[in-house]
């Protein structure tokens, strides 16, 4: 019978949400699992929270980390300690249905495959509404190394060219399964990122996949939150940002990834160009002189990361909403960027939660 570990980080999780996240995974209509919450150094409250759900259950242990070490250090804590046969992560602010599990089993015994990674969908949850692509409805294998090179590919641009804007990310660590001894045996971890951590897991996890499923069931529910990492200021973005983008071209060399993977490389770039102006030098938090933020802005842009962005990605190429921020980069409307995101979230009704 399959076992499935279920690790859940928790850093100050609001009491509400992390109850209706852990209660989603208790209520699971497939019991043999076992829900692993990473406690990284929370204030007491949130602590205390987390033992009352290990007293109450015994499918429950919870590791409190002596020190914060951030979300990744979470996930590897998680997986140290992990020995069941499929390993989950769920965010502690976001839940589940309530036969996430049963139905992922359901497709191992009916299909008969056994695949390093199984990817599932799920909705963006805002206050009063979710949105999620239900018009999606094929299942996908990668078997083939040409699979999954072009499934890592699709990662890094589907944003822009891809999937609509309601589909959650499927190079996050969630909405997923992976097969416990493919992750323990490869000695596969999450890097010390502090931003796109699980972006570049998804590369280097697929990198050593024999297989991969991709179902678009809709199960996971992503909570958008006013203070997630892609909306607050971030201090020591432009340096984050940097050590990403290297970390991917240094993955592309090492595993000579070719010509096409490179060019896609460039939409990670994109992504990134946008973030730097949402997270740090257009946010109102940024202690940058207004008159000196275009600058600063342009001198970072100017790092070798940038170079083929506006090259690789003409407008007619992207997403209308991409399309409208590629054309202010290239003309280095900066601010233009930041205005049009808070315009097109009230467009768009999407309110996040608090």
């Amino acid at each position: 019978m399959n076992s499935i570990g279920i690790i859940v980080p928790v850093y100050n999780v609001k009491e509400n949400y992390l109850r209706e996240c852990v209660d989603s995974l208790l209520s699971q209509t497939y019991k043999n699992i076992h829900i692993y919450i990473i406690d990284d150094k929370s204030q007491a409250w949130c602590a205390n929270i987390c033992d009352e759900f290990e007293k109450s259950d015994e499918r429950v242990t919870v590791i409190h980390h002596g020190k914060n070490k951030g979300l990744p250090g979470a996930r590897n804590t998680g997986i140290e300690h992990c020995n069941e046969d499929w390993i989950s992560f769920v965010d502690g602010d976001d839940w589940v249905d309530k036969d996430m599990c049963e139905r992922f089993v359901r497709f191992l015994t009916e299909s008969g495959n056994n695949p390093d990674i199984y990817i599932f969908s799920g909705y963006r949850s805002y206050p009063g509404h979710e949105e999620g692509n239900k018009n999606d409805t094929e299942v996908r294998e990668y078997l083939s190394r040409e699979d999954i090179n072009q499934l890592q590919v699709d990662a890094l641009t589907t944003f822009l060219v891809g999937k609509p804007d309601n589909t959650v990310p499927f190079d996050s660590a969630w909405a997923k399964f992976f097969r416990g001894s493919f992750l323990k045996e490869g000695k596969i971890v999450f890097r010390d990122l502090p931003f796109r951590e699980d972006g570049l897991f998804f590369q280097e996890v697929t990198e050593k996949a024999s297989s991969v499923v991709y179902s678009p069931e809709l199960l996971y529910h992503y909570r958008m939150c006013k203070n997630s990492m892609v909306n607050v200021y971030r201090k020591n973005h432009p340096e984050e940002l940097e050590k990403y983008l290297g970390y991917l071209w240094d993955f592309s060399v090492k595993n000579n990834k070719g010509e096409a993977y490179n060019q896609a490389l460039y939409g990670a770039a994109f992504f990134a160009m946008q973030t730097a102006i949402t997270n740090y030098f257009y946010n109102s938090q940024c202690p940058l002189r207004k008159k000196d933020r275009k600058k600063a802005c342009a001198k970072f842009f100017a790092l070798k990361f940038f170079d083929g962005v506006f090259e690789t990605f003409q407008e007619k190429e992207v997403k209308r909403n991409h399309r409208i921020k590629l054309i202010m980069l290239k003309h280095k409307w900066y601010g233009g960027v930041q205005l049009f995101r808070r315009l097109y979230l009230q467009f768009r009704k999407r309110e996040c939660y608090d």
